[in-house]
C-alpha cells in the first residue's frame, strides 16, 4: 500500500523542500490542492510541468488533485 498526503502550499519553504520533507516522512505521493496558494485554474502549463519535475526529482507521485 502507498501513502499520500494532501499538499497545501506554504510560503515559508520552497516547494521542492516541502516535497522532500514529505518523502522523508515516508509518503509516496502528494495530492495537490487547487485554488489554495500555488496551483490555480490560471496556472500556466509550464508551472505545472515544473511541479511535476520537482516531484519526480524527490520520487513523489501526484496521483490526484483536490479543489
Amino acid at each position: 500500500m502507498k501513502k499520500g498526503i494532501c499538499f497545501e502550499y506554504r510560503k515559508d519553504l520552497p516547494i521542492k523542500e516541502q516535497f522532500r520533507l514529505y518523502k522523508e516522512a515516508g509518503f509516496d505521493g502528494i495530492e495537490l490542492t487547487l485554488d489554495r496558494g500555488y496551483l490555480t485554474t490560471e496556472t500556466k502549463t509550464s508551472e505545472i510541468e515544473k511541479l511535476r519535475r520537482m516531484a519526480d526529482e524527490v520520487r513523489l507521485e501526484i496521483p490526484s488533485l483536490r479543489g
